[in-house]
């Protein structure tokens, strides 16, 4: 049988199965965590008509186009958990796709093959592609605009036509969620040192400059890219750049858990760099700006933001022992990514073999995801307070309430808070002293307090509190699929026993 038939056979295997294993772990429609919860209750509320869509997408400004996939999906397929996850599930698995393409385009078939079986069995990739957020969805994204940008154009046409089309995945990454902004660097990146002499020349011309600084400052404030950089860059308690320290973190990530595909990826860029310089140079700079945004710009270290990163490394990865097998094997270069594909089954090091209706996000940072189960836990709450809809209710955040509670609470407590404030989108106040927790339990006979047992957003003082002086009422465990992960929910009251 001809080799590229085999070869092409086989991605199709990997994909394939790659998305069934996604599909199996959507499957029993278990409870969102709070951000899934977050962006499926505004496309919820659109199908309801309950809001109108362009104020239901901008409810959430750094991910608008995520709700409106999300509202596109509910409307084929009805509203539950399960619909708003095979977005992530269908993109995660056209990476696959996309993997293989970048990294045969780097070295040959035989890496292009090892890529997409890393990318399609990857339990980051996995666990993020079974979620309602749109890290998966980004993630291909860029294995597209990369191999895309990669590509050479026999034509002008086919090259304004490749450019029109990467311009049009990059504005769809940034809707999706601004992370996607930053990959607006690998193409601009890119284009000034493919075309340096060009404008080199045009540089000199001031009409030039001029034009070409009005039509960029246009373009920014058109895809809302100003107002998004502003944000990544504005204040957070006082703290101006640098407002919290994850290098740590980052080292125990990239070097003690991921370090035996980040080193081969960086390899395999540095090996890249004479032949295809602009695009290395551009994703060189982009893992920089990144790893300083993760390390630096973002209060907590969550690897989601870096989903599309891996997809980069594992897809290097795959086209290092790639072109490492085409020097030493030469036609039998398939044989060496044929024994890493081996030895990482064998050992299965960060990847899973076996389908499962779960796959944990937390596999590789401890408490990523609040896995909690907020969908049985507000089913026992509607049971055991049938007025729950008139019932005062304290909670730290609304996240999961309008999808699994239909309303929202009264009042909110964030350890955060500086001073009271009125939330905006769910028009209550929000409070952290235990002071006005108190006022709130006289001022109203009757309530309840919901405590996420864990080192949540709620203040300690009122969980200690609540702990002490009012009566439990019910406590959920975990999310049984999550096997031990468990993230406690409780529910006190005050005023019922009267």
């Amino acid at each position: 049988m001809n080799y590229k038939i085999i070869v092409y056979l086989f991605l199709v295997v990997i994909t394939t199965v790659g998305f069934y294993f996604r599909l199996a772990g959507i499957s029993t429609n278990h409870s969102f965590w709070a951000d899934e919860a977050l962006i499926s209750s505004f496309a919820k509320n659109i199908i309801l008509n309950k809001e109108h869509f362009i104020n239901g997408i901008k409810a959430i400004s750094y991910e608008p186009l995520q709700i409106a996939i999300t509202t596109l999906f509910f409307k084929l397929f009805g509203v539950s958990e399960f619909s708003a996850r095979i977005p992530s599930v269908l993109l995660g698995s056209i990476g696959i796709v996309f993997a293989y393409l970048l990294a045969s385009k780097l070295s040959n078939r035989a890496g292009g093959l090892l890529a997409a079986f890393l990318y399609a069995f990857s339990q980051l990739n996995i666990s993020n592609a079974t979620q309602a957020k749109p890290y998966a969805t980004l993630e291909t994204l860029l294995l597209m605009i990369c191999y895309l940008l990669l590509v050479k154009k026999s034509s002008y046409f086919q090259s304004l036509i490749s450019n029109m089309f990467v311009i049009f995945l990059l504005t769809l990454s940034t809707f999706i969620h601004y992370v996607g902004v930053m990959f607006w660097i690998i193409y601009i990146v890119n284009l000034v040192l493919s075309h340096s002499g060009l404008l080199i020349k045009k540089i000199r011309q001031p009409i030039f400059m001029i034009s070409g600084f009005v039509l960029f400052s246009i373009f920014l404030h058109l895809f809302n890219i100003d107002q998004l950089i502003l944000d990544l860059f504005k204040t957070y308690n006082g703290k101006v750049l640098l407002i919290s320290d994850n290098t740590i973190h980052l080292k125990n990530l990239l070097i003690r858990q991921y370090g035996i595909f980040f080193l081969p990826a960086i390899i395999t860029l540095l090996i890249s760099f004479k032949k295809n310089k602009a695009i290395v140079v551009a994703l060189f700079f982009w893992i920089i700006v990144l790893l300083f945004m993760w390390s630096f710009r973002i209060y907590s270290h969550s690897i989601r933001y870096l989903v599309p990163l891996f997809g980069i490394i594992f897809t290097l990865f795959g086209a290092f022992f790639g072109i490492v097998g085409e020097r030493y094997f030469k036609r039998f270069n398939w044989v060496l990514c044929l024994i890493v594909a081996v030895l990482l089954m064998v050992f299965q090091y960060k990847i899973i073999l076996r389908a499962t209706n779960y796959y944990t996000p937390n596999a590789d940072f401890y408490g990523d995801v609040q896995i909690a189960d907020y969908k049985k836990f507000y089913e026992e709450l509607k049971i055991r307070f049938p007025n729950y809809k008139k019932l005062y209710i304290v909670n730290d955040t609304f996240d999961v309430e309008d999808w699994y509670l239909g309303r929202y609470s009264n009042s909110y407590f964030m350890k955060f808070t500086i001073k009271p404030y009125k939330h905006p989108l769910v028009n209550a106040f929000v409070y952290k002293s235990l002071p006005n927790f108190r006022k709130i339990i006289k001022n109203h006979p009757e309530g309840i307090v919901i405590v996420e047992d864990w080192d949540s957003f709620l203040p300690e003082e009122i969980k200690q509190y609540a702990r002490k002086n009012l009566k439990l009422e019910m406590r959920i465990e975990g999310l049984p699929q999550a096997m031990g992960d468990n993230w406690p929910l409780e529910v006190y009251s005050w005023g019922f026993e009267k």
